[in-house]
């Protein structure tokens, strides 16, 4: 029976390292070949975004240039420049690989894609960018792809800024809507989901100085553009209290009239967003104990509101942040109580990872997740809150977590500093 086991052990054993060494055998056979394939595709796509060429030399990378950039190679006839990329959407293992051409006056005159893996189509998004120079005016990200859109378009980008290193071809000239739309972007990363896109939606403000005005779709403030004594502004104004203006080259601008700032706010309605989060914080604080709102000076992250709690048991100032980061499809809210520098309470409201009825994640407790985030303190929200399967919706607590934490430290700071001042 041993004898048996053994002999069963030996077989399995001699039959998995002839299957290893045909796997390695095939591999080193089929490398080289699908190596060879994706390099003639490649040199094939240069004379397709460049038809007219005459002939292609190959041009150094410039030291610097993103790894997105795999090649440069301009026409020997002097009509442009074609440039091979390779990136990631992060969904596939396999490379989304393409080609582009661009004309000597700097815009895009062709794109061929010579590999993409996504289980979504582009469809006709990359011709989008066709006739565009390094502004990419009017390029938005491509709704149901906007992970693979995002990839795609940060090559392009870098595409661009390689031929402008080399003295290719030169910058476009952005557009001052476009200054804006990306200035806002900029200045208000609350409003930013974790693909880089700026998510809000346009509304009406009833003041003769708002020139256009958004408001964040995970409701953490809004966003405009505002004429202050005949000079264009972005104003970002957060739900939390925090209110800065920038000129078009993204300079803070003080503005000395205080009613200004003062009228932006009351007519976009800041106040009427505090009474949802009031509700959120009054659930993780205990009985006897009451909240009263506060200000935050500069904080244009993903908390919408704090309170500061006012208890008869508890020795020291604590707070609850109500944080609403974007999640995997919609926005996330969660209550974050910091006190003495840890999180001593945290809740989340709502789906916690969004995925469909489809999608799983092995191994995964969500309350045994949220419950450790309980005790920790700014020095431990780290890359290790992140889980696999689940990226997007941890990675939406890490950084609620980080802007609950820089928003605490400046109330604790401004509380240091009155004690010093008495």
């Amino acid at each position: 029976m041993k004898n048996d086991s053994i002999k069963s052990i030996a077989v399995l054993g001699s039959i998995c390292l002839i299957v290893a060494i045909l796997l390695s055998v095939v591999n080193h056979i089929t490398a080289p070949i699908i190596e060879a394939a994706a390099g003639a595709a490649a040199s094939e796509s240069l004379k397709v975004v460049l038809p007219d060429a005459t002939g292609f030399e190959e041009i150094g990378i410039p030291e610097g240039t993103a790894e997105t950039v795999t090649g440069i190679h301009k026409d020997q006839g002097g009509s442009g420049y074609a440039v091979t990329l390779a990136t990631s959407s992060s969904y596939s293992q396999s490379p989304m690989t393409f080609t582009v051409g661009f004309g000597t006056d700097g815009k895009i005159v062709a794109i061929e894609m010579t590999n993409y893996a996504e289980t979504k189509d582009f469809g006709d998004y990359p011709q989008s960018y066709v006739g565009t120079d390094s502004a990419l005016g009017g390029i938005e990200l491509a709704a149901g792809v906007t992970y693979s859109s995002t990839a795609f378009k940060s090559a392009v980008e870098d595409a661009f800024a390689a031929l402008i290193a080399i003295g290719g071809i030169s910058e476009g000239v952005k557009s001052e809507e476009q200054i804006i739309s990306e200035l806002m972007a900029e200045k208000f990363p609350g409003a930013v989901d974790n693909s880089g896109k700026f998510r809000a939606t346009e509304m009406k403000v009833d003041d003769e100085n708002v020139i256009s005005a958004f408001s964040a779709e995970n409701g953490v403030g809004f966003a405009l553009a505002v004429n202050y004594n005949g000079e264009k502004l972005v104003c970002i104004i957060s739900t939390s209290g925090s209110v800065a203006f920038y000129d078009l080259e993204a300079n803070v601008v003080d503005t000395a009239d205080s009613a200004f700032a003062e009228n932006i706010v009351s007519a976009v309605g800041v106040s009427a967003k505090a009474e949802n989060d009031l509700k959120l914080a009054e659930a993780v604080i205990a009985e006897g104990e009451t909240l009263e709102k506060v200000d935050l000076a500069a904080q244009f992250g993903v908390v919408s509101n704090a309170f500061v709690i006012t208890s008869p048991t508890r020795s020291s100032n604590a707070y609850v942040f109500v944080c609403r980061p974007f999640g995997y499809k919609d926005p996330m809210a969660m209550t974050f109580v910091i006190e003495n520098g840890s999180v001593t309470s945290y809740r989340n409201t709502g789906d916690f990872i969004q995925f469909g009825d489809y999608y799983s994640v092995p191994g995964l407790n969500e309350n045994e997740y949220m419950q450790n985030i309980t005790g920790k303190t700014d020095a431990d929200i780290t890359d290790d809150l992140l889980v696999t399967g689940a990226t997007i919706s941890t990675a939406a607590v890490k950084i609620a977590a980080e802007d609950a934490f820089e928003a605490y430290k400046e109330l604790t700071e401004i509380i240091n500093e009155e004690v010093a001042a008495q």
